[in-house]
């Protein structure tokens, strides 16, 4: 069956609500319905989404983008697994919180044992802010300054914008791109690495 508007007297006095919905298929209560200046969407009876008088776009659940399946666990927007880049500088194309598996290497000598926890990053668009915690339990022969893997590598060897802080004990912080690392320093009467030291490290850089 077809519905035919004739343009003049149109579609009136059928608003409907989200659990019969003006407009629908087999499914009862499915569809689109009207009230004050929105348009509804109703899914099983209960409205999903609707656009106001506004032009916005409300939903009850997440959007997902680039054809990636909405989460289910709150609402949102939801980004691919893999980056759909975009050329329009104004688009946001990514968001991605996660964890990662650094590895501390030394400037020279080698690092006995560490411990690292809490390594979380948060990427939104091409910014990254990395942290972790190091716990160096045993310096071995290590000396110099130490290179610890970022979860993504920086996108230009020579951009320095980044910062950072480890705890108590004044250090620098310098991405190398090439390495994809992230290094520090702390500042003593001597640059060997100290047994038993904590260090908090969080990363600013560009991907």
């Amino acid at each position: 069956m077809s519905l035919i508007l004739d343009g003049t007297s149109g579609l009136s006095d059928v608003d409907g609500s989200a659990a019969t919905p003006a407009i629908r298929g087999t499914d009862a209560n499915t569809g689109i319905f009207f009230g004050t200046d929105i348009i509804g969407f109703s899914e099983g009876g209960v409205e999903a989404m609707r656009i106001n008088a506004s032009g916005n776009l409300q939903t009850l659940g997440t959007i997902g983008v680039g054809n990636a399946t909405p989460s289910t666990s709150g609402s949102g927007i939801t980004f691919p697994a893999t980056q759909s880049a975009s050329s329009d500088a104004n688009t946001l194309d990514d968001y991605e919180e996660g964890t990662w598996t650094p590895t501390v290497t030394a400037q020279s000598g080698s690092i006995t044992s560490y411990s690292i926890t809490g390594a979380k990053y948060t990427k939104v668009g091409n910014i990254v802010r990395a942290s972790l915690y190091i716990n160096m339990t045993n310096s071995g022969t290590a000396s110099g300054t130490a290179s610890v893997t970022l979860p993504f590598a920086p996108v230009d060897t020579n951009w320095a914008g980044c910062g950072g802080e480890v705890g108590a004990v004044g250090f620098s912080l310098n991405v190398f791109g090439s390495a994809g690392g992230m290094s520090f320093r702390k500042y003593e009467n001597s640059t060997a690495f100290g047994t038993n030291y904590g260090y908090l490290l969080t990363a600013v850089f560009q991907v």
